[in-house]
Parts: C-alpha cells; sequence; structure tokens
C-alpha cells in the first residue's frame, strides 16, 4: 500500500517512500519538542537503509532540525516557557564553542585516523553521560511521589563567581558552568555534526536541575543558531540540499514538534527525566553497535545532527 508514494529525490537520484519520510519528520519532530534535541540520530541511519549518499543525509537532518526547532520555540514562547536570557548566554558560548571546534578539526584532520579516535572519544562520554542519567532516574524512582518537582541547583554552582538570576533555575546561579558547557556543544556542532543536546540537556538537567519548562525553549534557541551556521556551510560549500527530501522532513518535524511541546508540559518532572535517559542509553548502545560492526579497516565515521 505504501509503494504508492514511492518517489525519485531529484539530487541523491534514489527511490524512497515519501510516507515513511513524513512520518520519521513527525517522529523527530516529536523529540525534538520534547527534549530539545534534534532528530538525526533517526534520520540519518533511516535514509542510509536507502542508499543515500551521506552528505544529502546530513544535509537533509540539519534542514529538519531547524524547521522542528523553530516550530518548538515559537510553542514554547507563545507559552512564556523560554529563558531568553539563558538561550542568549547559550548562543553566545555555542558560537565560540563552534570556533573552537573549526580550529580543533583542522588540526584532528592533520592525524592519521584522527576522525575515528574523535568519535569513541564521544561514544565514551556519550555512554557515561547515558549511565549517570540511568542510575539519577533510578533514585527518583524510588523516590517518593512529593520530591518529583523540587528544584535545588548544587551549591557549588551558586558558590561560583559571576552570579545571574536565571527563571529556568528560579534563582542566581552561575553563568560559568553554563559557558562550559554550550562550548563544549558548540565544539562538537562542527568535529561530529551534533547539535550539542546530548550533552548540554543532561548537564542542564542532572547536575545544574534546569527545570523542564524551560529547558526546551532555551536550548532551542542555541540549536537554530548553531545549525543556521551548518546549513550555511552545507549549502555554500557541499552542494548536497536535497529539496524533496528536505520539505517532505520540515513538513513532518513542524507538526511533531508542536505535538512535543504539548507533551513535555504535561509530562511530570520524574516521568521527563526517566523518558530522557532511556532516550539517551538507547542512542548510546545503537551507536556502539553501529561503530563495533563497522569493518576494522574503515577509518570513517558517521556525522550526526542532532541534538
Amino acid at each position: 500500500m505504501l509503494d504508492f508514494f514511492d518517489i525519485i529525490l531529484p539530487i541523491a537520484n534514489v527511490e524512497i517512500n515519501a510516507a515513511l519520510v513524513l512520518i520519521i519528520g513527525i517522529i523527530t519532530g516529536i523529540i525534538t519538542g520534547l527534549f530539545g534535541l534534534g532528530g538525526g540520530f533517526i534520520i540519518i541511519p533511516f535514509l542510509t537503509l536507502y542508499n543515500l549518499p551521506i552528505g544529502v543525509a546530513v544535509a537533509a537532518s540539519v534542514n529538519q532540525m531547524i524547521a522542528g526547532t523553530l516550530s518548538a520555540f515559537m510553542a514554547n514562547y507563545h507559552m512564556k516557557k523560554v529563558d531568553l536570557k539563558l538561550g542568549y548566554l547559550m548562543i553566545i558560548s555555542g558560537t565560540c564553542g563552534v570556533a573552537l571546534g573549526a580550529f580543533s578539526l583542522i588540526q584532528l584532520n592533520k592525524l592519521e585516523h584522527g576522525d575515528t579516535i574523535l568519535t569513541w572519544l564521544f561514544l565514551i562520554l556519550l555512554s557515561f553521560i547515558a549511565f549517570i542519567t540511568t542510575v539519577s532516574s533510578i533514585r527518583l524512582l524510588l523516590k517518593p511521589a512529593h520530591h518529583d518537582d523540587h528544584h535545588h541547583t548544587p551549591k557549588i554552582f551558586k558558590a561560583m563567581p559571576i552570579k545571574r538570576h536565571f527563571d529556568a533555575f528560579a534563582g542566581e546561579i552561575s553563568v560559568i558552568p553554563i559557558i562550559f558547557i554550550s562550548i563544549l556543544g558548540g565544539v562538537f556542532v562542527i568535529l561530529l555534526g551534533l547539535g550539542g543536546g546530548f550533552i548540554i540537556i543532561p548537564f542542564l538537567v542532572y547536575v545544574l536541575r534546569c527545570k523542564k519548562d524551560f529547558l526546551g525553549g532555551s536550548l532551542q534557541m542555541q540549536i537554530l543558531a548553531t545549525s543556521i551556521m551548518s546549513t550555511i556551510f552545507q549549502a555554500l560549500e557541499a552542494h548536497t540540499v536535497d529539496i524533496v527530501l528536505s520539505t517532505l522532513l520540515i513538513i513532518g518535524a513542524v507538526v511533531g514538534a508542536r505535538i512535543g511541546v504539548s507533551i513535555s508540559h504535561a509530562l511530570s518532572n520524574k516521568t521527563y527525566q526517566i523518558i530522557l535517559s532511556v532516550v539517551l542509553l538507547t542512542v548510546a548502545c545503537t551507536m556502539f553497535y553501529k561503530k563495533l560492526s563497522e569493518p576494522v579497516d574503515k577509518f570513517q565515521y558517521t556525522v550526526i545532527n542532532d541534538v
């Protein structure tokens, strides 16, 4: 039945099912609206099953991420669930991280198999984060229900210098840890094509105790800025944007993002953190399996636009 929706993509010259692409766009849009993560970890593996060039898959994923993120941001903004001060700080810090990542990439390219080393370092970091978030979620499950909505930023971060008031933290907190994690997220945008969400979100939620209602909208500001920079690079340098594929993913992402935002605000903090830990653990296991299943002599990595 779905064969009726098969189409030929003009740039990749590959036959693909438009209905499935639209469904994938909706699913990734929901994830973007729910957590602020991009959907590249779903889109790119799906598209590569159709033997699409990785460049086309990456470009389509970035375009989808911009559309879904913008839709989710507008929904959060209308609900007054965006901490603009936090968002602007993350944009500036993330941009600095992109510049640092570009410099690091030049140095890594001089090393033999530098991309493989980088990928393994990221997988180890992601696995560590997934483990920590899973342990935190298990502890949450063991706590009484009345602990669910308590937000207490650790005192060490409140004691650091250069403190500012953020609605997302319901009080004053040092900008130093926020700047650090935003720069790190920006570095991964260039080095691995990641939006930084897999690093930034767990840190803000599990370490700084950011309120979930303000998390998505604030992070989406940074994702928009870094994704637009990445898209400009893709368009000017790679010429891999397939308008048909991108349009289908964008339509699905816009619809899904609105659904995701609604679900996000309906979830309790405990349920939100548990679902987030499951997503991170699943992504980490999937990426490890994919990397381990590669031939030994294959020294390349899959670029994933997220997060």
